[in-house]
């Protein structure tokens, strides 16, 4: 899930991530949704073009994420 979620949200948008290698757009909404419904509150929020992060915590783990690449 993390590889999941990083990739949508360094690509920006569900299709995007959709087109690395072994990910699919239903993969990526599937592997997003457990989490979402763990944490009970959304972890993105979409907008017209695309997606982002709905909460500072999750932009912070984000950010550390991308650090540690």
């Amino acid at each position: 899930m993390p590889h999941t979620f990083l990739t949508v949200y360094r690509t920006g948008t569900m299709t995007r991530a959709a087109e690395t290698p072994g990910l699919s757009r239903r993969t990526a909404i599937g592997r997003l949704r457990g989490p979402q419904t763990r944490f009970g509150r959304p972890l993105s929020v979409r907008r017209a073009r695309g997606v982002t992060p709905a909460a500072a915590e999750v932009r912070a783990a984000l950010r550390g994420a991308a650090r540690n690449r």
